[in-house]
């Protein structure tokens, strides 16, 4: 007899299933191995580490994904034109796929998407998180959106407080120093390009008509407020990162810039009336009910 299978919610919520079954989540799982082997041919041919290209190629097109999809959860268009955007960013150089995670969960955890009550293993998780992204490069700043996020999640309270500190303490004991100096790290014409970019992307992105889509767990409402909050927050995460670190802040974001591009091409679309509206729940699961 065949085994239901497991309800991550009941485990953490904070994880969202992927179901191969529905066409917008096979879409991204074959673009993200179609990238990983495109990336690592190319890195071959170039006696570069084709292996590292490979997975840096196919996270960040399903990272862009994923991101996009939480910060515009009624539009599964948004989540399609971000991954394919993060390919061709790809050129700027190897974005950090723990940063980009990291605020791939602030997200989730501000915009409420999955709903509920963070989990005790949700809690453990985002301090080990929070002290792996601390190591990167301009990691402290993505932690401390995870801490807020995980405010967000849980309300003002004396818990919430404890779990948030514990996630910039672990992040600060491992961090690595850097000088916030952009002309030192360096902002070639093209990274510069794509920081403007990205600041117009987010003003567009700041826009909202409100949201129809409901939570994973319970099926709630979600909060448009908390929507927009998010988009404040990943906004604010690929300026701030390139306006501290020059090139080097811009390229390790690339997939959270992609994200925000894509979720401002299709709401200037459907303001032109070139798509039309889509609510779709918030579940990975369920988007196929928005037109792709």
């Amino acid at each position: 007899m065949k085994q239901p299978p497991v309800d991550i919610t009941k485990i953490s919520r904070l994880s969202r299933q992927i179901d191969p079954g529905v066409r917008s989540n096979r879409f991204v799982l074959g673009g993200a191995v179609v990238a990983a082997l495109a990336a690592a041919a190319v890195a071959a041919m170039a006696s570069a580490d084709s292996v590292s290209w490979g997975v840096a190629a196919g996270g960040a097109v399903f990272l862009a994904w994923a991101l996009a999809r939480e910060i515009d959860p009624d539009h599964s268009g948004s989540a399609s034109i971000a991954m394919v955007l993060a390919l061709p960013l790809l050129l700027m150089g190897r974005p950090s796929l723990l940063l980009v995670v990291g605020a791939l969960m602030a997200a989730r955890m501000i915009s409420g998407t999955v709903g509920g009550r963070l989990t005790i293993i949700d809690t453990v998780g985002m301090v080990v998180l929070a002290g792996l992204v601390g190591s990167r490069q301009g990691g402290l700043l993505v932690a401390a959106a995870m801490a807020g996020g995980f405010v967000v999640a849980q309300g003002l309270h004396r818990r919430s407080a404890i779990g948030a500190g514990s996630m910039l303490a672990t992040a600060a004991i491992v961090s690595t120093p850097f000088r916030a100096n952009p002309v030192a790290h360096g902002l070639a014409g093209g990274e510069a390009a794509l920081l403007v970019a990205s600041g117009i992307a987010g003003m567009v992105a700041l826009r909202i008509e409100g949201v129809r889509s409901t939570t994973d767990v319970g099926a709630e409402p979600l909060s448009a407020r908390r929507v927009r909050f998010a988009r404040i927050v990943v906004w604010g995460l690929v300026m701030v990162s390139g306006l501290v670190l020059g090139g080097v802040g811009v390229v390790a974001l690339t997939p959270a810039a992609a994200a925000l591009a894509a979720v401002a091409i299709h709401s200037l679309q459907r303001s032109r009336g070139g798509a039309p509206p889509s609510g779709a729940p918030a579940a990975f699961a369920e988007v196929h009910t928005a037109p792709h």
